[in-house]
């Protein structure tokens, strides 16, 4: 494995390259892992580094002609395989490689959410894909008792692999501006209605105060912010961007970064955030919350109620003091336990392993 390129990895599942997957992707290339994607939209935000793209065809049976040619062509050693859309293709994506004996990775994100709610169709998919997998890394935590609750995976399958990202050696926490922060797909879970009821209030205390929303991807999308913000009379004081190249820059000058999420997990963009020293403002409904941010240490966590998230908002726009101590805490938090160097032998290991 010393060799560059000595060794490749097939990536399919999901329906582009995200940011941090391309630098996890650069650094295995360092270690002499080639990574081949199979997506529509390709890389997302940034440009392709370590990583290579097959579009994928939009007609399904094109798509499984496309992955059985990639298995014959790379010759991959194994395949990295992410529970998304189309999801009849998941089962056979995964028998596939098996047959072809290639080991199988499932990348287990939000897809065991809400089990029971699930179509029996979509549930089956899924539990087919899971039987195939060598190994399933759990990026979210309440994913290894889900699956022991399912029987689908024996215990030795599963590896507890949360999001990390890069940790660079110099970061600032002050800041000039008054600048507040979302980044994230406008998903209805992420409640920016939260966010728009609470404006109006933030800036009559704080008339400087001004709102990013980062992160629509498309003019849908978009519109679905600004109509929000329209609904409460917030959008004076509102930016509303899409997720581009330029999107990591929003986080040298936000001063909070607010997720108000029913379902926060290891939020990429909250912990690139925090890696900043900027303070974060998440929601209290999800029970595993607490294993990124501490109410009162490092961030703020709370009800999903306008009133107290502006409350919040402006109290760490108000005491420079208080902000910048969650913040240096919030770096801290990542450092110590989301560290994308950290992320890169655990992989490696895994990798001898299958």
């Amino acid at each position: 494995m010393s060799r560059r390129g000595s060794c490749r990895i097939l990536v399919v599942g999901p329906a582009f390259i995200k940011s941090a997957d391309l630098r996890v992707a650069e650094a295995l290339n360092a270690k002499g892992f080639d990574s081949i994607s199979l997506t529509p939209r390709g890389a997302v935000g940034e440009g392709v580094c370590g990583l290579r793209n097959v579009t994928a065809s939009g007609s399904r049976i094109v798509r499984a002609l496309q992955f059985l040619w990639l298995l014959h062509t790379v010759k991959p050693h194994h395949v990295e395989l992410y529970v998304a859309h189309p999801l009849c293709l998941v089962p056979y994506y995964a028998l596939l490689s098996r047959l072809m004996g290639r080991p199988v990775l499932i990348w287990s994100r939000g897809e065991l959410f809400s089990w029971s709610e699930r179509s029996l169709y979509r549930r089956l998919m899924t539990r087919l894909a899971y039987c195939c997998a060598s190994r399933i890394l759990a990026k979210e935590a309440y994913v290894p008792d889900r699956l022991r609750q399912m029987r689908v995976a024996a215990e030795d399958k599963l590896v507890w692999m949360p999001n990390k990202v890069p940790v660079a050696e110099t970061f600032a926490l002050a800041r000039s501006a008054k600048n507040v922060l979302f980044l994230n797909s406008p998903k209805a879970f992420r409640h920016i209605e939260i966010l728009a009821e609470a404006i109006p209030a933030v800036v009559s205390e704080v008339p400087e105060a001004r709102f990013w929303f980062v992160g629509a991807r498309t003019a849908r999308e978009r519109e679905h912010i600004l109509g929000q913000m329209r609904r409460t009379g917030a959008q004076d004081w509102v930016e509303v961007k899409y997720y581009d190249a330029e999107t990591r820059s929003y986080y040298e000058d936000a001063s909070v970064f607010v997720l108000p999420a029913e379902l926060v997990f290891a939020n990429n963009s909250l912990l690139e955030a925090m890696e900043r020293g900027v303070p974060p403002i998440v929601a209290e409904v999800d029970p595993d919350v607490g294993r990124i941010v501490e109410h009162g240490v490092n961030g703020l966590v709370l009800p999903l109620d306008p009133r107290v998230w502006a409350d919040g908002i402006v109290d760490l726009l108000t005491d420079e003091v208080y902000r910048q101590r969650l913040g240096a805490k919030a770096r801290d938090t990542v450092v110590s336990n989301f560290n994308l160097n950290n992320k890169i032998p655990l992989l490696l290991r895994i990798y001898d392993e299958i």
